[in-house]
């Protein structure tokens, strides 16, 4: 019922060991129109009707697959246990593909109102609504990389002596190899002093939150606008976008006693304390 063009539903019907490629490829095509109706999920060869658990089961599938270091797409950061896009590498299709698949359903999630268990510093979220990104967003997700770089815009003696720096960076890609880059053409022979230590922090930020993984982002903010692009969602601010997409972490246990209706108690009841 209501399979076909007019249905009113995202009719979605996955198996479990490859839930990832049938829901690119169930997913191919379809129209912004389409994206927007009411997702109905239904694992091959099980019965039941999605009520909205088996939406959030096929949500923690989908994030448990594509968040896997192994997966080579996110790699999570030790200490902060926050996640970001692996850096550089050739350019796979099906990879790319597979950004703007986690894009759309983090999208569908929202329009069908499913919180989702996600780990990403609040850069992603200033990304997504084209906030420009700083110093405080990387510190967020590599606290130990961030401090190293305050360190050297604090340092009040001889920054080139001292940190023996310059303009060309290494950086570890999605196999784990370091490679270089030069922040400057020949940065290799540029050295960071107290007069260029700014510009030197500014240009590795906009190296390792936008440059490093313009391809891998662009497909997944390519996908999550393919359902949320032009919405009222662009007027939100980053902090409202990541609450909207995770939820709020923090409960407000006084604000919910002052709603809540007592059945037989009393807010001083022996029970309720």
């Amino acid at each position: 019922m209501f399979i076909g063009v007019n249905s009113p539903y995202l009719q979605m019907e996955v198996r479990r060991e490859h839930v990832i490629r049938d829901a690119l490829f169930q997913l191919e095509g379809k129209t912004k129109h389409d994206l927007k109706k009411q997702l109905r999920i239904t694992f091959v060869g099980e019965e039941g009707i999605d009520e909205g658990g088996i939406q959030k089961e096929f949500f923690q599938i989908i994030l448990k697959n594509i968040f896997d270091p192994t997966h080579g797409m996110f790699k999570v950061n030790p200490d902060s246990r926050l996640c970001w896009f692996v850096k550089g590498g050739e350019k796979d299709e099906l990879v790319y593909e597979e950004y703007t698949l986690i894009g759309r359903l983090i999208a569908i999630a929202v329009y069908n109102g499913i919180v989702l268990d996600l780990n990403f510093p609040l850069a992603l979220y200033k990304k997504l609504l084209h906030y420009p990104v700083e110093l405080c967003d990387l510190k967020e997700y590599d606290e130990l990389l961030g401090d190293g770089l305050e360190k050297l815009l604090n340092f009040e003696g001889n920054v080139e002596e001292v940190f023996q720096r310059t303009f060309q960076i290494e950086y570890e890609n999605q196999f784990g190899e370091r490679q270089t880059f030069d922040l400057r053409p020949n940065g290799d022979t540029i050295p960071v002093t107290n007069e260029n230590r700014e510009v030197f922090v500014d240009l590795f930020v906009e190296f390792y939150l936008n440059k490093s993984i313009e391809a891998q982002f662009s497909a997944f903010r390519e996908g999550f606008d393919s359902v949320l692009g032009g919405s009222a969602v662009q007027l939100f601010r980053p902090e409202e976008l990541e609450e909207l997409i995770c939820g709020s972490p923090d409960l407000d246990f006084d604000a919910l006693e002052k709603v809540t209706q007592y059945d037989g108690f009393e807010p001083d009841s022996t029970q309720i304390k």
